[in-house]
């Protein structure tokens, strides 16, 4: 078959001319390792313009390696009754990969790849990773094995019509926050200037920054960052909207020159712990969009836990806060959840 290999930065362009050309092989999916994107073309377009290759740095390939793309995604129910395996059901499909994130227990390896290789086919991606080490350390990165399929851990994860390349042994994406995201994009308005004080490969910040005035964009992870400026280029954020720093959230006072007016902490491990460096720098009508995790017996539970939790923390910060919304977002492992707090501090 035929393919065109392209470097990541130009992956939305060479997408938008190949679509205008008609030349998509469309039962094949782009796959993406390495740092590069292959698409499937149809044969009759390998005698297209040079120029077109030579404004996204492409060249023509021979490959065999594109997934047949999939109609409609599988149950997993379906699949153990069809295939009588125990399947894993906690996965995401990321970009052209599938991500285990817990095995089914006391399983050998031969029947963890015959799993690899359900999953594979049954998505129509280009390889499936299994966790080996959870989430952990300054950078929040986990540890991956690939039990099927080939190439890296690179990806590029398509979402809300923006593309986000990411390297997930490098960095950490969370791709079942997109509601979340969206949540908070459609509260934002225009004349808004953001503090994203965790932001990762920029699944917030992106978004925001082509509706917003300005947003500020901090992690401690460089390659996060990196990333993010790849993604930056990759989805035309226009010139100034959004400034990436590869610095500790505490630090993102000294880089700020004006009060903010939305800020978003989605580090729930310890977010509680940079607190005070967010209220230096919000408006006293401005608004915190904090996430921890906190255990109870029920949702409601977990929720009534975190309030108390941060009210008391900023209440001995010498100050007083409104809550306009606690939700516990989901179940992250047994009575373990993802609490989000919409909060106004009082100045």
């Amino acid at each position: 078959m035929l393919g065109l290999k392209v470097p990541i930065i130009y992956v939305r362009m060479a997408e938008g001319i190949l679509n205008n050309l008609k030349c998509l092989n469309k039962n094949f999916r782009p796959i993406y390792m390495f740092g590069f994107a292959y698409f499937p073309i149809l044969d009759q377009c390998s005698n297209v313009d040079s120029r077109m290759l030579d404004r996204i740095n492409g060249e023509f390939i021979e490959a065999d390696f594109f997934p047949r793309k999939k109609r409609r995604t599988p149950s997993i129910k379906r699949l153990e009754s069809e295939f009588g395996y125990s399947l894993p059901k906690s996965i995401d499909e990321v970009g052209d990969v599938i991500l285990i994130n817990e095995s089914p227990r006391e399983i050998n390896k031969k029947d963890l790849m015959k799993i690899g290789d359900i999953l594979r086919d049954a998505f129509g991606v280009r390889a499936v990773f299994l966790k080996t080490g959870q989430v952990s350390g300054t950078y929040r990165v986990a540890k991956w094995e690939r039990i099927a399929g080939f190439g890296d851990t690179f990806t590029v994860h398509r979402e809300n019509n923006n593309l986000y390349a990411l390297d997930f042994s490098k960095v950490f994406f969370n791709p079942r926050l997109n509601g979340e995201r969206k949540r908070i994009l459609n509260l934002s308005g225009p004349s808004e200037t953001i503090a994203d004080l965790f932001s990762g490969i920029g699944p917030f910040s992106i978004p925001l920054s082509k509706k917003v005035r300005k947003v500020y964009a901090f992690d401690i992870n460089c390659s996060a960052i990196e990333f993010l400026k790849i993604n930056m280029k990759i989805n035309k954020v226009p010139e100034g909207k959004l400034l990436p720093f590869c610095k500790n959230a505490k630090d993102s006072p000294k880089f700020i020159d004006s009060f903010i007016d939305r800020i978003i902490m989605n580090y729930p491990e310890g977010a509680i712990d940079f607190l005070s460096y967010a209220i230096s720098l919000i408006k006293p009508e401005g608004v915190i969009h904090f996430y921890m995790f906190k255990r109870g017996k029920s949702k409601k539970e977990a929720s009534k836990i975190a309030k108390e939790e941060v009210m008391k923390r900023i209440s001995d910060l010498g100050y007083r806060c409104h809550f306009l919304n606690v939700l516990a977002n989901r179940e992250v492992a047994p009575r373990k959840y993802l609490v989000v707090l919409d909060i106004k501090i009082i100045k």
